[in-house]
């Protein structure tokens, strides 16, 4: 796995927006009003504004500007340092993820990204790859592992669901209503299993 494809993992688990947000990740060093950007601090942030998300009209109405665990800082350095100097166009443009090749033809800079389908094609050939068994996945389906695995270790919290997906509450709970549903009754299950155990050894003493 390469340097690119270990940030499309990475960041797509730590802030699980849609692909299309990666094609368009920009960067340039000092800001400069791009996406991908170190703060004063150090940290590394990711940065959008509302209008740059699909659902403007609910939770996306408000801009983006979110940390980026410092577990991935060094992934970034590297990336920049040792990756991205290699890839197609890296001079001449500011996104952050670039294709391995370039055309011979002469581009606009908006074509000179990582296209979205491109990035999700990559994801699926890598999840192929390292999982077992797996037939692979798209990039999008990371939104949905996140979703739900978080809910299973935090039921109920929606609220934060839709933070973490900056969407609509209301989308959130269309999508993830069952898994309420579905730990609620293996929480439900695991009690009444947990009683009837204690009532049968509780009845083996006895009956000894």
């Amino acid at each position: 796995i390469d340097l690119r494809d270990l940030l499309f993992m990475k960041l797509l688990v730590s802030n699980p927006l849609r692909v299309k947000h990666l094609s368009i990740l920009t960067y340039v060093k000092g800001r400069a009003g791009k996406h991908l950007y170190q703060a004063e601090d150090g940290a590394w942030r990711m940065a959008f504004v509302a209008k740059e998300f699909k659902n403007t009209h609910g939770a996306a109405e408000k801009d983006y500007d979110v940390p980026i665990p410092q577990g991935i800082w060094p992934d970034i350095h590297r990336y920049l340092d040792e990756g991205r100097p290699y890839l197609a166009n890296a001079a001449d443009c500011s996104f952050f993820f670039l294709p391995s090749t370039q055309v011979a033809k002469k581009l606009d800079e908006d074509d000179m990204k990582l296209f979205s389908n491109t990035i999700s094609n990559r994801i699926r050939a890598l999840t192929r790859l390292y999982l077992p068994q797996c037939p692979g996945f798209s990039a999008h389906a990371f939104r949905h592992i996140v979703a739900r695995d978080y809910l299973k270790r935090n039921p109920g919290d929606y609220p934060n669901v839709a933070h973490l997906l900056h969407d609509k509450l209301e989308t959130v709970l269309r999508e993830y209503g069952d898994t309420e549903v579905e730990e609620g009754l293996r929480r439900h299950q695991a009690h009444i299993e947990e009683h009837w155990t204690a009532a049968e050894v509780s009845a083996a003493k006895k009956a000894a």
